[in-house]
């Protein structure tokens, strides 16, 4: 299953057997099937910009073809980045334009997308003692530059951060604040977060069983 995000809205490529994404609200999802349609994806990108919906999912038996034709209109950038958390389970938050965010970065040419999110991570909020434990998952978001649409793919990280060490932001990057949140207290930032980040930290939450 691939999930793209358009602002507020999402796009979901699933295949036909999977079970449809959680979070949604039924009420504002829709669910096509592409049934060998070469338009079915033209016409979802169409269908995701009625006001009343907030979802489609896209259903057909190769995803991974749909996200492929969908990327022929896009310039694709990778980029990394952690999910951050000490020994006493805090974890790594940073303020950027306006919205709560997760540290990172795009990839720099010859570097590995591991080497990619540790750099990231210390340059923007300057926590050390990184470690990374696992893969945790893709998100992936569109936006315009410079009149362009561009579709970027983060390869996300459980990092284990040795101590809770002191952080910088880094205000060159529009970095507002850096903080070490409380498990208990993800819900008032979740609240003033982008779509992909909530579904970072659902999944690096799952990992750490909470």
């Amino acid at each position: 299953m691939h999930k793209i995000h358009f602002e507020s809205k999402t796009l979901v490529l699933g295949h036909l057997r999977e079970p449809l994404p959680q979070r949604a609200d039924p009420a504002t999802r829709l669910v096509l099937e592409t049934h060998g349609n070469s338009s079915a994806l033209s016409e979802a990108l169409r269908r995701l910009q009625d006001p009343g919906i907030q979802q489609v999912v896209l259903r057909d038996e190769d995803p991974d073809t749909l996200l492929k034709t969908l990327e022929s209109d896009f310039t694709v950038l990778r980029a990394a980045g952690g999910f951050v958390y000490t020994p006493n389970q805090k974890i790594l938050l940073i303020f950027r334009r306006g919205k709560w965010d997760l540290p990172k970065g795009k990839l720099d040419e010859g570097e590995s997308l591991e080497q990619c999110a540790l750099r990231e991570i210390g340059e923007e909020t300057g926590a050390t003692n990184l470690e990374i434990e696992s893969s945790l998952l893709v998100t992936r978001h569109t936006y315009a530059e410079k009149g362009k649409p561009i579709l970027k793919e983060s390869h996300w990280y459980i990092v284990r951060a040795g101590r809770e060490s002191a952080l910088t932001s880094q205000t060159d990057e529009d970095i507002e604040q850096c903080i070490w949140a409380d498990l208990d207290q993800l819900g008032q930032y979740l609240g003033n977060t982008h779509g992909s980040i909530t579904d970072v930290i659902d999944a690096g939450l799952v990992r750490l069983n909470r």
